[in-house]
């Protein structure tokens, strides 16, 4: 048993937990990526994929894994690659105000700069991954394609929509059984206080297919901490 909140950071960040591919769609998706196989014959199916379309794509609405199963597929890129450069886009969506609306399109350009640096600094044959594509202009992931064809270099992308010239490898997905399971393994070292608020709190959580797995842990990670003082 330990005092930890089950819901920190260290617990619930990108690769703390594996991916698991439960619930990601097969619609588009490359055949053999599924449910039914293996997770490890899943992991070895999108690098294949990757690695013959040189330009691949993870697809999923907000907290459905994206980023997760870009840390699981690490240690087989680092294998696959003789470089590997990640970036991580962080540029707001839709923001309604002007002043919002220039902060976002400046962290856009930063974005897109950060990119074409660490796409600069990539040898031939390496691989850049990009979470967050969507963040990128049109422009700037159209330039960004050219140069990879002209580099000859890999890129792995995540996004909550498909992009223009990119193969989607995977659909991201979630439902209420794999929310519930995730969950219960984060707190099976947890008192018996804490695992039963945590029960409550999804029984009483309308969890779809949808539901953001990240924003419902930081709600627990909240309800969770006034017992451990």
């Amino acid at each position: 048993m330990f005092r930890s909140n089950p819901f920190c950071t260290r617990f619930v960040r990108p690769g703390a937990l594996a991916y698991r591919f439960d619930c990601g769609s097969k619609d588009g998706v490359k055949s053999d990526v599924r449910a039914d196989n293996t997770d490890e014959d899943a992991f070895d199916s999108i690098v294949r994929y990757l690695k013959s379309s040189r330009v691949g794509l993870i697809v999923g609405p907000h907290g459905s894994g994206k980023s997760t199963l870009l840390a699981s597929l690490d240690d087989r890129c680092v294998v696959d690659f003789p470089k590997v450069i990640r970036v991580q886009l962080c540029a707001g969506e839709h923001p309604r105000r002007f002043a919002d609306r220039w902060a976002n399109w400046q962290q856009r350009r930063a974005d897109a700069r950060t990119v074409f640096v660490a796409q600069s600094r990539l040898m031939k044959r390496g691989l850049l991954v990009i979470d967050g594509a969507e963040m990128l202009s049109r422009w700037s992931w159209s330039q960004l394609l050219n140069q990879s064809r002209r580099r000859d270099q890999t890129v792995l992308a995540t996004s909550h929509c498909p992009l223009p010239g990119c193969v989607v490898l995977y659909r991201t997905g979630n439902s209420p059984e794999l929310i519930r399971s995730l969950t219960g393994d984060l707190v099976a070292g947890a008192s018996k206080e804490v695992a039963d608020l945590v029960i409550g709190k999804l029984d009483a959580y309308p969890l779809t297919k949808m539901t953001n797995v990240r924003d419902l842990w930081f709600e627990l990670y909240d309800d969770v901490q006034p017992l451990l003082k």
